[in-house]
């Protein structure tokens, strides 16, 4: 059991985060927006809860994102249209709406 904290943003240089597998239980800090370098973000398999922020559209350099088998709710953020390099996402058993 654990969180996510806020000064994961400030780790801008990091290129794969994996945090799969770690019985988080938190809502998802919006600084992961501040994380442009990051290619591969693996949260998976958590309890992660809310919804995903909308900063996380500033990924841009994002290319595979794990979300799967969590509990966030909510719709997946329009700014998820910018990032051009996402080339899989992985979103299945959570509770979000149906419109992605």
């Amino acid at each position: 059991v654990g969180h996510i904290p806020r000064e994961i943003g400030n780790l801008k240089n990091l290129i794969i985060i994996n945090m799969n597998d770690n019985k988080l239980t938190c809502r998802l800090p919006e600084e992961f927006g501040q994380l442009k370098n990051t290619r591969k973000l693996g949260l998976g398999h958590n309890d992660l809860s809310g919804s995903i922020p909308e900063e996380m559209g500033n990924m841009s350099s994002l290319e595979i994102l794990y979300l799967d088998n969590n509990n966030l709710s909510g719709s997946v953020p329009i700014s998820f249209s910018y990032l051009n390099n996402l080339k899989h996402f992985y979103i299945h058993k959570n509770s979000l709406n149906e419109d992605i």
